[in-house]
């Protein structure tokens, strides 16, 4: 999420600064999504709180697809290339 922010901030689509892991987790409890011994933690987060968060801090929509193995992501190529001439904005693969 942070690379994502950074990402953002670095192609002056946002002037708001990157979060501290700290602000990160107390935005997911905020939001609901953990609860609030999350906050400290040492616990990653995923795609989707990712997702959740780009949305919330910068209003920016996502879209998670599901791919199984590398293998599959072969399958994704021609809508990823479809997404880097349309948007050009980053993936996150995990």
């Amino acid at each position: 999420y942070q690379t994502v922010l950074s990402w953002y901030k670095l192609q002056c689509y946002t002037g708001k600064p990157i979060q501290t892991h700290e602000q990160i987790q107390k935005m997911l409890v905020k939001m609901g999504d953990k609860k609030d011994s999350f906050i400290g933690s040492k616990q990653w987060i995923g795609a989707m709180e990712a997702q959740m968060l780009l949305d919330e801090y910068l209003g920016v929509s996502s879209k998670i697809i599901a791919v199984t193995s590398g293998h599959d992501l072969e399958d994704k190529g021609r809508e990823l290339a479809a997404h880097f001439d349309n948007h050009g904005t980053p993936i996150c693969i995990g």
